[in-house]
């Protein structure tokens, strides 16, 4: 019996191992609602594909936190240590700089927001993952091929 291949191609911002079953079940239920595709088996019609790339933002997003940090030390390590009520008041500022933009945290900002900013402007990031969803794609693709 030939299949279709259908591609879940996962969204913004952070997402639990159950994404793909959430969807699949929302995706089952409709079928299941009409009355011409009620009597068909979804799994036998339909061999399913999750299509990733957050791992390409979550290491930008730990690479952009070291930085930060490493930022914060060399900024504070360069304040003379007599100075220490100067020191605090620095640091003091650049944490809510960090605060603000949700650095070295997984707050909404951070995982869902900054990905798509990063998409958006970042040219090195958007060719990674259209790269990315090419290949999981031509991958599915090339290994299925007797799947229509």
């Amino acid at each position: 019996m030939t299949q279709h291949i259908l591609f879940f191609v996962h969204g913004m911002g952070e997402h639990d191992n159950t994404w793909l079953e959430k969807g699949l079940g929302v995706l089952k239920s409709a079928f299941n609602d009409y009355e011409l595709t009620r009597d068909i088996d979804f799994d036998s019609q339909f061999h399913v594909v999750p299509i990733v790339y957050n791992d390409i933002l979550k290491e930008t997003r730990e690479r952009a936190n070291a930085d930060f940090a490493a930022f914060k030390l060399a900024v504070l390590g360069s304040i003379d240590p007599i100075d220490a009520s100067s020191k605090q008041a620095i640091a003091t500022e650049i944490d809510k700089y960090a605060d603000l933009i949700g650095a070295g945290g997984d707050n909404f900002i951070w995982t869902h927001i900054l990905d798509v900013i990063l998409y958006r402007f970042s040219n090195t990031i958007r060719m990674g993952i259209d790269v990315s969803v090419a290949e999981q794609i031509l991958d599915t693709i090339s290994k299925h091929q007797h799947i229509t």
